[in-house]
């Protein structure tokens, strides 16, 4: 029998614990559709529960293990850089599907920069950097241009740390509505089996302004009309996201407990190690000869504020203590606020035995050059256990779920580039980075952040309706979308087809899963990044605070 034509909605960062009560006050009426109407249920995110490596596992439908990132950056022997999507080594499911004929249209996806699709149409998203080129195809990128208005792919930095302003939050709703139009543009004149949109929106709003529900309730229901629009009663759809999102109450210094342990070894930091602006590597290249008068110009207030012993830390504890924490938090541009260190101190890497890569990867590394190789698993034991004994002072509980070692999460020829320990906190508090009094420490107030319980809601004529799926992950989706398009699943996906989500008596359902041998991702583009590329992707990256 033929194909079915897919739609996937990604929503980054979109929670159940907000959809469903909205979907019960009767705000949310298509995502109600999606669920009653629907299979649905909790989608587990990538370990760490992070917008990358949890799209890349998307698109290739494997553990980061086998596609080599688990971060924003890759560390190398001169530093760190961005990844990009040349960096994602193993074969995104639309051209594992475009090598057997089926057209796609690939719009938003993060990291999906520079731009690369076999068969098809992709508009590149979040990781592309700034005046870049983001399409694939000239012709179809005037069409758009010229049926829709300029496509906007991200936010810059300043609208991104001043969310909390009117004009700020029009920029986004407007974002929002050039991306769903130029969608519906491209559904309406193009020819495809597969489509896939991610809207970034709902991770944004949630990092910057979680105490805002009403701004959140905005975008969402911005959403629900933009899907009410584009479902129709022929085609498949499935809603999904990369991670959920959460507050969380108090924080965890790793780094400090392996201070006190004496496994870690701390330096002061300087302006060299770099602050808000990004690092000196990049303004030497950005400033050329004026470099050295920039940093030092720059430089002087932020010395100062070290020299004072000010970070956001403690400037943070006064805050708190005169009660004007929460309005400082709110107003004060995030900018402006990340001008100050976090922290006097930073690790000093090539000294420390073990130390945490960062709070995103949850990682520890272990440095193999400062342990004898006969001592290298005790060693490693040795961290585990006094990880999984930390308790919380003021109840006495552990707080530190579980510490994995990293084969036990990891498969793949890539697994040896990331860190030797995985650390899952307990339920309410988040792993930190920066050194501090306490190891556990409450928040002046509750901090959003990614959860691993994403979402995930199939809707169409194949689709079993009012079906509630336990036991999804994020490299299901891969495997699912190819069967439904009648393709062929490589047999190296560590994703399974969900065949639960189908009526049992649709073709989908009684047709046996196709097969193929895994196959090497076609040439990809290689992406020449330049220090102001790579500036502007970590400004907009520290904005949300996934960077210091």
């Amino acid at each position: 029998m033929g194909a079915s034509k897919l739609v996937i909605v990604g929503l980054d960062g979109a929670t159940f614990d907000l959809i469903i009560p909205w979907i019960e006050a009767g705000n949310l009426k298509t995502f109600e559709r999606f669920v009653k109407g629907g299979a649905w249920g909790e989608l587990k995110s990538t370990l760490p529960p992070l917008t990358c490596p949890a799209w890349p596992s998307f698109m290739t439908g494997k553990n980061p293990g086998k596609f080599g990132i688990n971060d924003f950056v890759i560390r190398e022997k001169n530093g760190e850089r961005v990844v990009n999507f040349s960096d994602i080594l193993g074969e995104p499911f639309w051209d594992t599907a475009g090598r057997e004929g089926r057209r796609s249209i690939i719009v938003n996806v993060p990291v999906t920069y520079p731009p690369q699709i076999i068969n098809g149409i992709l508009l590149s998203g979040m990781m592309t950097p700034p005046g870049k080129r983001f399409w694939s195809s000239d012709e179809v990128i005037e069409d758009v241009r010229r049926s829709v208005g300029n496509y906007v792919v991200d936010l810059d930095m300043l609208t991104l740390s001043s969310l909390n302003r009117g004009k700020s939050l029009g920029k986004l709703y407007a974002m929002m509505e050039n991306r769903f139009k130029s969608v519906a543009h491209l559904k309406d004149h193009y020819p495809f089996d597969f489509m896939a949109v991610v809207f970034r929106a709902p991770d944004i709003v949630c990092h910057r302004l979680w105490d805002r529900k009403d701004v959140i309730l905005r975008v969402y229901e911005m959403i629900d009309g933009y899907l009410g629009r584009l479902v129709n009663d022929t085609d498949h759809f499935f809603l999904m996201s990369d991670h959920g999102f959460r507050a969380f109450s108090k924080g965890i210094r790793i780094n400090q407990h392996l201070y006190e342990l004496g496994v870690l070894v701390r330096r002061r930091i300087e302006f060299k190690d770099g602050s808000f602006r990004g690092s000196t590597r990049i303004e030497k290249e950005k400033f050329g000869a004026r470099a050295n008068w920039v940093q030092g110009t720059t430089g002087v207030p932020w010395k100062m504020f070290l020299k004072l012993g000010m970070t956001r830390s403690s400037v943070a504890k006064v805050l708190e203590r005169i009660g004007l924490y929460d309005g400082v938090r709110r107003y004060f541009p995030r900018v402006l606020r990340r001008a100050l260190p976090l922290s006097r101190f930073t690790v000093d890497r090539e000294s420390s035995r073990a130390y945490l890569d960062s709070r995103r990867t949850r990682g520890i590394i272990i440095n193999r050059n400062l342990c004898d190789s006969g001592t290298y698993l005790d060693f490693r034991n040795l961290i585990r256990q006094s990880l999984l004994d930390l308790k919380d002072p003021e109840s006495g509980a552990r707080v530190i779920r579980n510490v994995s070692i990293r084969e036990e999460i990891y498969q793949g020829e890539y697994a040896e580039r990331f860190p030797d320990l995985y650390v899952e906190p307990e339920e309410d508090y988040l792993l930190r980075d920066d050194f501090g009094g306490r190891i556990v420490h409450r928040f002046p107030a509750p901090r959003p952040n990614h959860d691993s319980r994403g979402v995930f809601a199939a809707y169409g004529p194949n689709i079993f309706a009012g079906r509630h799926i336990e036991g999804l992950e994020i490299m299901d989706v891969a495997p699912t979308a190819l069967h439904l398009l009648n393709a062929a699943v490589p047999e190296d996906m560590d994703g399974r087809v969900v065949k639960e989500i189908f009526k049992s008596d649709s073709e989908a359902f009684t047709r046996d899963i196709r097969y193929a041998s895994p196959v090497q991702r076609a040439g990809a583009m290689e992406a020449s990044l330049s220090r102001e590329d790579e500036s502007a992707i970590r400004a907009s990256l520290k904005a949300l605070g996934y960077m210091d």
